[in-house]
């Protein structure tokens, strides 16, 4: 079950050096709102939405990472809330799926599996890389998440963030990710995901 849970956690992380950036007009605060988890939240400017074509094909990417990793194929029963990015190296994306704790185990241990997973997969597909972890929980609007914040340093000097939001809603999971490099369009980003809010 683990592998069918990690795969859209990592889609957007591995290899990230090999996407290529289109330069874009820069993009007003954008309002989203999810009636399924009555979320909302503004997308910082600079921060444009990627299509369906290309999320797929660095889906695809990212599991074919995980198979190499783990020697199985992946299951993603995901579906994908939006996708923003600014630049090539900046990205913010959200997903949900169906989780069924008398099926699929206790979610505080599959979280805690899957933070394990995804430092193990960086470290095989990345050799030379170090990384810094943090593994705590958030609060988003009065309801607490689960928090995995990672510093990869590649040889070359770069420096990449990575931080990964999770929470139960009954029979949802839903996740939040967070990858950049450049510092500031990072902090735009986790202000709004900090002061989103739910109206439950």
């Amino acid at each position: 079950m683990l592998i069918e849970f990690l795969e859209m956690r990592f889609l957007l992380f591995v290899i990230p050096t090999v996407l290529i950036a289109c330069v874009q007009p820069a993009k007003p605060p954008q309002k989203f709102f999810n009636p399924e988890f009555k979320w909302r939240i503004t997308i910082p400017e600079q921060f444009e939405s990627v299509g369906p074509e290309e999320w797929d094909k660095l889906q695809n990417r990212g599991a074919a990472a995980i198979e190499d990793t783990y020697g199985m194929a992946v299951n993603n029963q995901t579906t994908t809330l939006f996708v923003f990015k600014s630049g090539n190296l900046n990205y913010f994306e959200s997903n949900y799926q169906y989780y069924d704790e008398q099926v699929d185990g206790d979610f505080a241990e599959s979280v805690k599996a899957v933070n394990e997973a995804l430092y193990q997969t960086f470290i095989v597909q990345m050799p030379g890389v170090t990384i810094d972890t943090l593994n705590s929980m958030a609060s988003i609007d009065g309801l607490t998440f689960y928090s995995n914040e990672m510093k990869i340093y590649y040889p070359n000097k770069l420096t990449m963030y990575f931080a990964m939001y999770n929470r139960l809603f009954d029979d949802k999971e839903l996740t939040v990710n967070i990858m950049y490099t450049d510092v500031q369009k990072g902090e735009k980003l986790k202000q709004a995901w900090l002061n989103s809010k739910f109206d439950l």
